[in-house]
């Protein structure tokens, strides 16, 4: 449930347009379970509001989660979202990091995303992750928080990126028909370290499903968080 803010104004503003004062209230609403009173109040009603802006594009999504992250010790939640902002860096992707209980990962190349996709769940193994790849037209927001630049989805595309990771074996990677229309030959270029590489055929949500090896104790790790957990 999102808090209560005592005598909070309204997210809109009586100039603002209809659709702009419909973003503007999404955003208010999702960023108030993430952001401090204090935080809050500064960027939509002080200083931090007219860095806020909203931009639709097409994007691909990682959306990665851990089964039983409620039950995630500090360290491998700090440890988990400090490896895919490394590997976002690493494969040009913008981490959004106000969404609940899982990592999402926006991207402007499919097959980046894929990488990424592979790169962690062989980096994090033991986690046993379980992640959705999905490609639609996203409602973007940015702004600043304090001194950081920022970016959230407010649009339905995350909990479509969700259920395509539903669709997944845990270890695995889900890929929608949308992103594996843009990416099928370099996926089967990529999949030779795949442990298992199935298609479906009587699903909307996933169109093939991967699994790759995991980075082996005696191999050089992609980073310093490989092996968590052993």
């Amino acid at each position: 449930m999102t808090p209560t803010r005592a005598n909070e104004p309204q997210a809109s503003r009586d100039d603002m347009p209809t659709a702009q004062g419909r973003r503007v209230a999404l955003l208010s609403e999702k960023l108030a379970r993430h952001l401090s009173p204090e935080v809050w109040q500064r960027l939509f009603h002080g200083p931090g509001y007219g860095s806020i802006s909203f931009e639709e594009k097409q994007q691909t999504l990682l959306y990665a989660e851990a089964p039983g992250s409620d039950i995630m010790n500090g360290r491998e939640r700090d440890s988990l979202a400090a490896e895919i902002e490394w590997l976002a860096a690493r494969h040009h992707g913008r981490v959004d990091c106000f969404h609940d209980g899982a990592g999402v990962v926006l991207f402007d190349d499919p097959t980046a995303c894929v990488r990424m996709a592979m790169d962690l769940q062989r980096s994090a193994n033991d986690l046993r992750l379980r992640m959705g790849v999905h490609t639609g037209n996203c409602d973007i927001a940015t702004f600043r928080s304090d001194l950081d630049s920022c970016c959230t989805l407010i649009g339905p595309e995350p909990a479509l990126a969700a259920k395509v990771a539903a669709t997944a074996a845990i270890g695995s990677i889900a890929v929608s028909p949308e992103t594996y229309a843009l990416v099928r030959e370099d996926i089967h270029t990529d999949a030779g370290g795949c442990l298992l590489m199935e298609e479906f055929h009587d699903s909307d949500l996933a169109q093939v499903c991967l699994t790759p090896a995991p980075t082996k104790s005696n191999e050089h790790a992609l980073s310093t968080f490989a092996g968590l957990g052993r």
